[in-house]
Parts: structure tokens; C-alpha cells; sequence
């Protein structure tokens, strides 16, 4: 049977080029024989695996790698395993390479989706591929490879990215890929070991060196390996440096504190006291700094008057305590007191600096705190000019209307970690004064006044 100038045949053809991929698949499936030539045998083993793939649909670009064996999965191994010996029949030769390159390009996407031994499985398909064919499969893979290091969209997607790069490393090793394929796919390799994953520690940045010094190894002159490399190990002498840095603050403030603890027991004047108190506030400040610095969520949490650690925001800033409105009957809050006091400096200061920046005259009480018991939160508002439309998201880091020398745009972006670390909330209040701007900080659970 001619299988091209059959009319049903056709008509399958009209549902899968309409992308009807479910009503085309049992079509090519009825005409599968095996008196067919290898060629149309092939053609329909190659159309059936891209009716699955367009069954599946957006699943394979975001489902958990290894997470199931659907239907379709299995069906797809099941003619590409009856394809592959096609390959290396005597008809083969004159066939043309571009379905075989299409059908590999969904097979790797496939096979990244669903197939939990997908090293082992890749290697099976490269055994069994005519070697003619094997440079459209090592196309296909490093194609894979080079999408799946950016899909964001898919849990987990940088140790699959690694694991297709692994297999293009090992499936190449015999020469037949140029050895800058080879060295473009390590790079992105550490490339996307190192900055792909929040949170890369010491052991991805090694892992992600070693990749460029094999790299370096086969290409010397190679500058992006070269750079890269150099990034890479800049940044973790840094770190190592913040690191002992942080070892070593850590270790003298506790000995201050611990001077502190001995000199409260003293009987002292009251000036030294408050002095003493100064102290161990701002020792407070750096304790809350470094822990926010490393995520941490609060260990300590205490009972405090919001209203009271409103006055003593302003007062280190030397505004007026003036500033400081409450609403409601006052009660305590449970939260953690060096957070707040964090994130209400950083949004003083924001409010201090938009002053100056745009020149405006500064009133007696320049920023006002008004603390709502009832609510459970805290308002800052000022009278600095408001906040510039053209800014999209002022919380994130380095969104700013000052000049890059002036500030580097983290006070809003620490603010709001400072509190949602604490499981509130820091937002732009929905409605915002004509000249100025208004911040609401919401704490969850912490009082339980009524506002009057």
C-alpha cells in the first residue's frame, strides 16, 4: 500500500497538522503494518511519537523530572524503540535526516519529563541509533540541555539541566561532536550549577570550577570559561572573608556582652546607665542586621510596646518623639523587637534621604508613626514629595530614585524582609497623601485592644 496517496491517510494528516493530536494518533496507529515499506513504517512511528508529545502538551516542560510513567511516556518508548532499528536498514540512507532530528529533539523532552533512569535510557537510544543519525540525537540533546538550564518553570529544573549535560559529556566522548560543543556545554554547565540555584554553596561553586578547568584544559584561550572562573572565585574568597568576618564580630559583641552583663550589675549613675542601655541597643542592631543578612527568622520573640519602640526609632534619629500616634487601648506585642526596629530605621531614613534629595523644607515632625493597636499595625507616613510613578516594585533590591552613588536601594528591600520574616507584612498603603508617601506594617497576632 501506497501510504502517501491514500486519501484516509490524508484526512489523518488534516487532524494532525489542525494540531488535533488526540483524534490524529489512533489514525496513523490503524495504518501501522508490516507490509509496509520501511520508510511510511518509520513516517507513522515518527508521527504517533509527535501526537504524544503534543498530548502532553506544556506537562513536559513543567512537571517534575522522573515524576510518573503516563501513558504517553510509555507508548512514545514503545515506537521509538520499533523506530530506531529502521534506522539501520539499507532504506534508511536515503531517508531525510530532519523527521529523525525532530523526533530525538521530543524524545530527550520526553524522556527529561518522565523517565527516572534517564541517563541509562539515553545511552540505550544512542546504542541502538544508526551512526548516521547520531550527530541529529546529540543535536537534540544538547538542544534539551540548553532549554531545560532556564526553565524556571519546572521544580527542580537544575539538576535535570545537569544531568542532560552529563549525558551530551558522555555520549560525545568518542570525538564525533567538535570539541566546542563540548566546551559550551560545561560552561553552561557551571553556569547554571552556580547562579541557577538560590543559595549556591561552597561545594556547587567547586563543582562549578571543575567543569571550567576542563574546559581550559581543552580550549586555553576559551575567555568566558576564563572569566567566569574568575567570577566564580572572587566571590567565594568573599564569601569565606563575610564569613570569618561574621566568626569573628560574633564572637568579640559576645564578649561585649558579656562586659555589659558585668558592668548592669555595678552600681552605677544613671547617666552611665543609659549609656550602657545605648549600648546594648545598638549591639541589638547589629545582631538583627547579621541575622537578617543570613534569612534567619527570628529565634526570640518579646512582649513590647510598639508605641515605646516608635519613640526610640525616632528618638536615635534625632526626630521628635512627637511623630509617635496611637490609636486604640495600648497592649503588647509579641514580635521580635530587633526586627521592627530594622525595618522602621530603614523606612526613616528612606524618608529623611527624600527630603534632602528633592530639597524640600523639613516640618517639626517630618514622619509620623501612627501605632493602631487594635490593627495590629504600624504606619509611616511622611510629607518628603511621594514615591516617583515610574518605579515599578520599590521593594526590590536596587529599585531607587537615588543616583547609584548615593545608595545602593536595599532600605525598602530589608525593611520588607525584616517583616515578613517575622510573618507580616510591609506594603504601600492604598491610599497615598498627596505630597508624600505612606508604608503600613502589619504584624500578625500581636494585639488584641479595640481601637476607640
Amino acid at each position: 500500500m501506497e501510504l502517501q496517496s491514500s486519501e484516509e491517510y490524508q484526512e489523518v494528516l488534516v487532524n494532525f497538522r489542525r494540531r488535533q493530536y488526540a483524534r490524529a494518533r489512533p489514525g496513523f496507529e490503524s495504518f501501522l503494518s508490516d507490509d509496509l515499506v520501511p520508510k511510511d513504517q518509520a513516517m507513522l512511528r515518527v508521527r504517533i511519537v509527535n501526537c504524544l508529545f503534543g498530548e502532553l502538551g506544556d506537562e513536559v516542560r513543567t512537571c517534575q523530572s522522573g515524576s510518573g510513567h503516563p501513558e504517553q511516556w510509555n507508548l512514545a518508548r514503545e515506537h521509538v524503540n520499533a523506530y530506531l532499528p529502521l534506522l539501520r536498514t539499507e532504506d534508511a540512507r536515503g531517508w531525510y535526516i530532519g523527521e529523525t532530528r525532530a523526533l530525538f529533539r521530543e524524545l530527550t523532552a520526553m524522556a527529561a519529563a518522565y523517565e527516572r533512569e534517564l541517563l541509562a535510557y539515553l545511552k540505550e537510544v544512542a546504542a541502538a541509533t544508526a551512526e548516521r543519525f547520531r550527530p541529529a540525537l546529540l543535536e537534540a540533546l544538547m538542544s534539551s540541555f540548553d532549554q531545560e538550564a532556564t526553565n524556571f518553570a519546572r521544580p527542580g529544573h537544575v539538576v535535570l539541566a545537569l544531568e542532560l549535560g552529563r549525558a551530551y559529556l558522555d555520549l560525545s566522548r568518542d570525538g564525533a561532536e567538535p570539541m566546542e560543543n563540548r566546551v559550551a556545554v560545561r560552561n553552561r554547565m557551571a553556569e547554571t550549577l552556580f547562579f541557577g540555584q538560590k543559595g549556591a554553596g561552597e561545594q556547587s561553586a567547586l563543582r562549578a570550577i571543575s567543569l571550567l578547568d576542563r574546559s581550559l584544559e581543552e580550549v586555553p584561550d576559551n575567555h568566558f570559561a576564563t572569566r567566569l572562573r574568575q567570577h566564580i572565585a572572587a566571590r567565594e574568597a568573599t564569601m569565606l572573608q563575610i564569613h570569618r568576618f561574621q566568626h569573628d564580630t560574633g564572637s568579640r559583641i559576645g564578649s561585649i556582652k558579656s562586659a555589659l552583663d558585668h558592668l548592669t550589675r555595678l552600681d552605677l549613675p544613671a547617666a552611665a546607665r543609659h549609656d550602657l542601655d545605648v549600648i546594648r541597643a545598638n549591639l541589638g542592631a547589629v545582631d538583627a542586621v547579621n541575622d537578617l543578612v543570613q534569612e534567619k527568622r527570628p529565634a526570640v520573640y518579646e512582649e513590647v510596646d510598639p508605641a515605646r519602640i516608635c519613640r526610640r526609632v525616632l528618638r536615635e534619629r534625632g526626630l521628635s518623639e512627637q511623630g509617635v500616634v496611637v490609636v486604640g487601648e495600648p497592649v503588647s506585642w509579641e514580635v521580635c523587637a530587633g526586627y521592627l526596629i530594622l525595618a522602621l530605621d530603614n523606612l526613616l531614613r528612606n524618608s529623611i534621604e527624600a527630603y534632602t534629595r528633592r530639597g524640600n523644607a523639613r516640618p517639626e515632625v517630618p514622619v509620623t508613626l501612627t501605632v493602631h493597636y487594635g490593627r495590629e499595625q504600624i504606619e509611616v507616613a511622611d510629607q518628603a514629595g511621594g514615591i516617583d510613578p515610574d518605579l515599578q516594585d520599590i521593594f526590590l533590591p536596587y529599585v531607587s530614585e537615588k543616583e547609584i552613588k548615593q545608595s545602593t536601594g536595599l532600605g525598602l528591600s530589608q525593611a520588607r524582609r525584616a517583616i515578613v520574616l517575622q510573618d507580616g507584612e510591609l506594603v504601600l498603603a492604598a491610599d497615598q497623601p498627596a505630597d508624600g508617601a505612606r508604608f503600613v506594617i502589619k504584624l500578625p497576632g500581636c494585639g488584641e485592644g479595640e481601637e476607640r
